[in-house]
């Protein structure tokens, strides 16, 4: 009977745990669509917080990591570098944790009642300390909670890499003072243990801080289209409301030349006047941010003779986030504008940008004139610009963003024309 309890008892740690590891998870992953994983992710993350962390032992702790790194990979889709990270963060506090857990009920057991306990008092201290693990989680999913859902989508490969150097360095560490140290005096590395868990909260709060701070720039850069756009909007204004000012004496101009049946003098001074009328902003789509993008690189483009046509409709989309949306819109026109620019005869320099939602699917697809040869390296499109670390990446980011979203995007070129087309379904 006791033997049963214990086993209930352990169970409804191991499961409570599991969910909550679970669910931290998916702030750094997505969980694929199918309910089978989800049940299975959570079934598999209860075996692997059950593991028993002894010390001068770790077959187990090393078994186990495989089995936890394949339950996210089968579990949970994105890019290969993101299961890692979550695996190497959140794997180094389970076997802390564990080892705390299992080995201070031993300390208790062999150090305070000096294994003078009945059956049901030891049974009653392990279930206790066991039980410890689950405010310890509660702690970090409540930390957690809401903090990296958007970690992934501003995290590159380095980034990733700097993280998971870390909490390898910090895996290690645990498992070779678990493995050496005399289980009479294993409460000498408590402090390690301890230490271990806070690295990988550490690296936790590290990406969310790069990830915010990423994305403060990227609000910043787009406030700045923003502020540009409503600039040009109030100079609109204030050019309309002089030219309704002296709307009188223009008509006085006009109809005297009429009068005197000066008719090419009256078109000349229309079309001059027509001229004062024109407006440099441009309605693009109802989203303010991404039409703000849109009439700065249009303007760019104007400015340096290239022929634009825009068609955009993604006024009812919302499944992309506005910075994203900003980011794939500005990179791909800066490249594009670029590339015209390049091209000797200004009546050959175009540009093309057709932008559709419908139907939960968005597609994309610029077009640019463009002249000389495309420089490729390991697959990837290389800059023409001297500084290669600094420029070039304005594709990749569109790439990364467009992976994250579980999208397609392809480059084709000719001689004289470039394309980037990119479609992304199921938003």
């Amino acid at each position: 009977m006791v033997a049963i309890l214990e086993r209930i008892v352990n169970l409804t740690v191991y499961f409570i745990c599991a969910y909550m590891m679970y669910d931290i998870l998916n702030e750094f992953l997505k969980i694929r669509k199918r309910f089978i994983f989800r049940v299975l992710a959570v079934i598999m993350l209860a075996l692997t917080g059950g593991i028993v962390v002894f010390p001068g032992e770790v077959t187990g702790s090393i078994s186990f990591l495989l089995v936890f790194s394949a339950v996210v990979i089968l579990c949970y889709s994105g890019e290969s570098i993101e299961k890692l990270s979550a695996v190497m963060i959140l794997y180094p506090i389970v076997i802390s944790l564990n080892f705390l857990s299992e080995d201070i009920g031993m300390q208790i057991y062999l150090h305070v009642f000096r294994k003078e306990m009945s059956l049901v008092e030891s049974t009653v201290l392990h279930s206790a300390t066991m039980a410890l693990r689950i405010p310890v989680w509660f702690l970090i999913w409540k930390y957690s909670k809401g903090m990296f859902r958007k970690t992934a989508h501003f995290m590159t490969v380095r980034m990733w890499l700097v993280v998971d150097v870390l909490c390898i360095t910090s895996f290690a560490g645990i498992i070779s003072l678990v493995y050496s140290i005399d289980a009479r005096y294993s409460y000498r590395i408590y402090p390690a243990s301890a230490a271990c868990i806070l690295t990988s909260i550490g690296c936790c709060y590290l990406c969310a801080y790069i990830s915010r701070t990423i994305h403060a720039e990227m609000e910043m850069e787009n406030l700045k289209y923003q502020q540009c756009y409503y600039i040009e909007l109030e100079e609109n204004q204030q050019q309309v409301r002089r030219l309704r000012h002296d709307m009188k004496n223009h008509l006085n101009v006009i109809g005297s030349f009429l009068q005197n049946k000066d008719y090419k003098r009256a078109e000349k001074y229309f079309s001059s006047l027509s001229g004062e009328f024109e407006v440099h902003t441009r309605k693009f789509c109802k989203n303010s941010i991404v039409n703000a993008v849109l009439n700065s690189k249009y303007n760019m483009a104007v400015e340096n003779e290239i022929e634009c046509f825009f068609n955009i409709a993604i006024d009812q989309m919302i499944a992309i986030d506005d910075i994203s949306l900003c980011t794939l819109f500005a990179n791909t026109l800066d490249n594009a504008v670029e590339a015209a620019v390049k091209v000797g005869d200004k009546e050959k320099r175009k540009i093309s940008v057709k932008a559709l939602y419908k139907n939960n699917c968005f597609s994309y697809e610029i077009s640019n004139s463009k002249s000389g040869q495309i420089m490729m390296e390991k697959g990837r499109i290389v800059t023409w610009k001297p500084d290669k670390k600094m420029h070039g990446l304005g594709l990749q980011s569109v790439r990364d963003i467009v992976d994250r979203y579980g999208g397609n995007m392809e480059v084709s070129y000719t001689e004289e024309k470039f394309t980037v087309t990119i479609f992304i379904s199921d938003l």
